[in-house]
């Protein structure tokens, strides 16, 4: 499904993926650089924000086309 982040429960991880932390996520094409986005405010529990922000980079982005498999 492409339509929202995985689904985390942040009570089903330790405690450091549970404090609120920013994150940046970068995915890389051919060993390049496609994408990296992030946040610089911790607002969410660290798992959360990677979720999140794993998803932007692959389907949300208005840079680049979504990420497809094959």
């Amino acid at each position: 499904n492409h339509d929202c982040p995985v689904p985390v429960n942040p009570r089903d991880y330790p405690d450091r993926f549970v404090d609120h932390q920013d994150s940046f996520v970068k995915l890389h094409r051919d060993k390049e650089l496609r994408v990296c986005i992030g946040t610089l405010e911790p607002s969410d529990p660290l798992v959360t924000s990677i979720s999140v922000n794993s998803f932007e980079d692959a389907f949300s982005d208005p840079r680049f086309s979504p990420v497809q498999f094959y």
